[in-house]
């Protein structure tokens, strides 16, 4: 087993999260020295993709890089949302994820296409947004994948063809 990616627990210093290349998410005390397994994740290819993790308790996100395949999990439940993206240009443009807030409320934005982000409630796991746009039709392109959060997680900002947006 290797270590593909490893973060903090926001909730406890003592902890961390880390995810294999044989795709489980572990939990290590590095006080007690202990491992424990939470987890295999069966849509995420750590062996083929670098793996990004990033934790908002309690929900942790787990992405592939630069694939088509992420998950969030439930820390606490063990709960899975299994998310994907389309994206024709995957190896050359990171998949995007990332926690925000809205109404006191946990969300994660996600990547659902090269140039669409879309928003999920982590509590309900309904997408509270459905941009689907016929890109042939409106021929749009404005997402290339660099998404940036605030640190009171309320605000996104996104960089597109022309410049940055700010999205509140």
């Amino acid at each position: 087993m290797i270590i593909e990616s490893i973060i903090l627990n926001d909730n406890n210093t003592d902890e961390y999260f880390l995810f294999t290349d044989n795709s489980f998410l572990i939990i290590y005390n590095k006080k007690t020295n202990e491992y424990k397994q939470l987890i295999k994740l069966e849509n995420i290819n750590a062996n083929k993709e670098t793996v990004v993790l990033k934790l908002m308790h309690p929900y942790i996100c787990i992405t592939e890089e630069k694939g088509l395949n992420s998950a969030v999990v439930n820390i606490e439940t063990l709960d899975i949302i299994n998310l994907q993206r389309e994206d024709y240009c995957s190896k050359y443009s990171s998949y995007s994820n990332e926690f925000c807030i809205i109404n006191n409320e946990i969300h994660l934005i996600t990547q659902t296409k090269w140039n669409t982000l879309n928003i999920i409630n982590l509590k309900t796991k309904v997408m509270i947004t459905d941009i689907n746009r016929d890109e042939k039709k409106f021929c749009i392109d404005y997402f290339h994948s660099n998404l940036l959060v605030s640190k009171d997680y309320k605000h996104f900002f996104y960089i597109y063809r022309y410049g940055i947006l700010l999205t509140v």
